[in-house]
């Protein structure tokens, strides 16, 4: 089964881009295993969601020990919701 994780961040202070490179730099070094991706949302530069695919199959539903981490972390930048989604089957 496929998992997603989604952190997204609405920012206090407009730095989205060293806040992704933070986030990619985390990230890199801490996991290897798994798929990321950054977005920015259209006309909202303070908006950032972090994807975090996984493949798993014998989990307990709720988001991985990294997702709930790096959520943690993020808050410092402002308002955080993390959701995680799995594949419909």
């Amino acid at each position: 089964m496929k998992i997603i994780e989604i952190i997204h961040v609405r920012l206090l202070a407009r730095e989205p881009k060293i806040l992704s490179e933070r986030i990619r730099e985390s990230i890199d070094s801490e996991i290897t295993d798994k798929v990321f991706t950054i977005f920015q949302r259209d006309n909202l530069e303070s908006d950032l969601a972090v994807h975090i695919h996984r493949n798993e199959y014998n989990r307990q539903s709720g988001p991985g020990q990294f997702g709930i981490h790096l959520a943690s972390s993020l808050k410092a930048y402002g308002l955080v919701d993390h959701t995680v989604w799995k594949e419909l089957i």
